[in-house]
């Protein structure tokens, strides 16, 4: 189960307002027309009951309810790879992503030797840019745990017969997972100017 680390929503004024009242309010906001009116009961009645999974502002962060991610390396030799360049545009957008990052206590400031370049990508159907770190030399020198997924055709079997589907999308949910302290270093990039580390899971590490 997510669980944001802060129970109080935020409001643009950065106010805070109790969760269930702001919950209510954006309930109001939503078109449930092509529901019965007992239906729609029911649908808010039980997101109200499981109101904590829900993200309300937008510096809200879940935290998984498992252990930090240990990263396992085959060599303890620090990787440092060469920054790629970025435009100017590029360099700002950089810049403001790891100050929201910051701000969500998802990296910190690093002394490591490892060093692993920036990489924005586009988001699809978004003119917005993913934050990505190229980890693809220190992927070299991880060790990789082999696991067994489950068969795609069981689980849609296993889905059959139901009466109504829900999709979910976790807000940022790698970052919802903590990687241990002595992992940490072997994330390190730089933003042009300071080094960082993650306090939070990144995606791009081969060992996931």
């Amino acid at each position: 189960t997510m669980l944001p680390d802060n129970l109080k929503g935020n409001d643009s004024s950065g106010t805070q307002v109790n969760r269930k009242d702001k919950l209510k309010e954006l309930l109001k906001k939503q078109d449930l027309n092509h529901l019965a009116k007992d239906q729609r009961k029911a649908l808010k009645r039980k997101i109200m009951c499981h109101d904590k999974l829900f993200v309300l502002g937008t510096q809200e962060l879940g935290k998984i309810k498992i252990p930090p991610v240990k990263l396992e390396l085959d060599n303890m030799k620090p990787v440092r790879a060469p920054a790629f360049r970025h435009p100017e545009r590029a360099k700002e957008i950089i810049l403001n992503l790891v100050e929201d990052m910051s701000s969500k206590d998802v990296i910190e400031p690093s002394t490591a030797s490892w060093l692993s370049p920036v990489v924005l990508v586009s988001k699809q159907n978004s003119v917005s840019k993913r934050f990505c770190i190229d980890f693809r030399r220190v992927n070299l020198q991880l060790r990789v745990d082999l696991g067994v997924l489950p068969r795609l055709d069981d689980l849609i079997e296993a889905a059959a017969g139901h009466r109504y589907y829900v999709t979910v999308d976790l807000k940022e949910a790698y970052y919802q997972v903590l990687l241990d302290e002595a992992s940490r270093d072997i994330t390190t990039f730089s933003d042009g100017c300071t080094l960082f580390r993650f306090k939070r899971l990144p995606f791009g590490l081969s060992c996931l």
